[in-house]
């Protein structure tokens, strides 16, 4: 490097035209900082000086593992089969705007949205037809996502 690059990077930098001759004010830095423990961890190191078992932590681990395996496991739409596919159009959040789906069954092909299921009947508002139709849940042999 040459000196005049030295020099003017050793310069501090120009905040106005004419420059006044300021005092450097010393930055107030952080010296110290907190960090809170929760009271389980608390409690674990607590039990663990003492030469104890934690029995409730063994308990509260086992339970953990059971409640994963309880909560169903997110599926993909291709993976649902016809039925689960049904419940995820109905159980659809109201926040939501109702999703199209064409239902292929036996006989034709249905767009609309699925309205609802009872007892082996799906109602589903159509696009062609004002009225809601219903079909068995036997006949309908597939359901595919549209749109909005």
């Amino acid at each position: 490097m040459s000196d005049n690059q030295v020099t003017s990077s050793k310069q501090r930098p120009l905040m106005y035209i004419s420059q006044p001759d300021f005092t450097p004010t010393p930055g107030g830095m952080q010296q110290s900082f907190v960090v809170k423990e929760s009271t389980r961890v608390r409690e674990e190191k607590e039990l663990e000086v003492k030469g104890e078992v934690p029995k409730v932590l063994e308990e509260e681990t086992n339970v953990v593992k059971e409640d994963e395996t309880k909560r169903k496991k997110k599926k993909r739409f291709s993976e649902m089969d016809i039925e689960e596919r049904i419940q995820f159009f109905i159980n659809l959040p109201d926040n939501l705007p109702k999703t199209m789906c064409q239902i292929t069954t036996k006989d034709r092909s249905y767009r609309g949205v699925i309205l609802s299921y009872e007892e082996g009947l799906v109602s589903i508002k159509t696009l062609t037809s004002p009225r809601k139709v219903e079909i068995q849940l036997d006949d309908i042999e597939a359901i595919n996502a549209i749109g909005f």
